[in-house]
């Protein structure tokens, strides 16, 4: 009988529903009354009780004698119950999946508004930018980059990662206040005037920004953003462009 509970309880019966169903197909009728005293259930708990199950299909009743009486319905019932229920996700399925796209659609406008920003500290925290470099596989951006020597802090992961650079050719372009800071194949870099320096480095890549803080300790503040990265870029190749 538990096999039996657990199917209807999944198909959406409620326990004491069951309780209820299983004594009216154990009865030809009965009373109310009769339900409450052999289940000991409150007087108001069954008629709402009996009341969902003639809802539901799965019980009926005869007055007789101004009396009411009930009894369970062919268990049968139940598959019309299911045929019911696969019919109305059906219907369900196809409504949602009208909707999907505009809800995408909202989706992709709440990230785009959405800036996240999050806060790295020490070498290890500089490893994670240069690995999600690696990760992104696009070219990069760099402006103050003097101030932030990768091989200084990390020489043996800066080594591996120059060679990744190389194999998945990954281009940076960097603005300068210093004479040109390294000989890498994939760096491209310009010298401004050092009245353009900034007071922190800073890496565009994909849609993040990461300002890098060279103060002990060491401090990255990363903002993932598509529209303020975009910014950052535009304002960068503006630069680039007048020297």
């Amino acid at each position: 009988m538990n096999n039996i509970k657990d199917i209807l309880t999944d198909i959406g019966l409620t326990e004491t529903e069951y309780n209820v169903y299983l004594e009216l197909l154990r009865s030809e009728k009965c009373l109310a009354s009769q339900v409450i005293k052999k289940l000991r259930l409150h007087r108001a708990t069954v008629y709402d009780v009996l009341n969902r199950l003639v809802e539901k299909g799965l019980a009926g009743y005869i007055i007789i004698n101004k009396k009411k009486y009930y009894s369970g319905i062919n268990p049968k019932k139940l598959n019309d119950i299911l045929d019911e229920r696969s019919k109305e996700i059906a219907s369900q399925k196809l409504r949602v999946k009208k909707i999907v796209d505009e809800l995408s659609k909202l989706k992709v406008l709440e990230n785009e508004k959405r800036h996240i920003a999050t806060i790295y500290e020490g070498k290890e925290g500089l490893k994670a930018i240069m690995q999600e470099i690696l990760d992104i596989k696009k070219d990069f951006y760099s402006l103050g980059g003097e101030e932030l020597r990768f091989q200084d802090l990390l020489p043996i992961y800066t080594k591996f990662w120059a060679k990744e650079r190389e194999r998945l050719k990954i281009y940076a372009k960097k603005l300068l206040t210093e004479p040109k800071s390294s000989t890498w194949k994939y760096n491209i870099e310009k010298r401004v005037p050092k009245e353009y320096s900034m007071p922190s480095s800073v890496l565009i890549y994909g849609d993040k920004i990461a300002i890098v803080i060279k103060a002990e300790p060491l401090t990255i503040i990363v903002i993932e953003s598509k529209s303020v990265a975009q910014s950052y870029r535009s304002h960068f190749n503006m630069l680039w462009d007048l020297f």
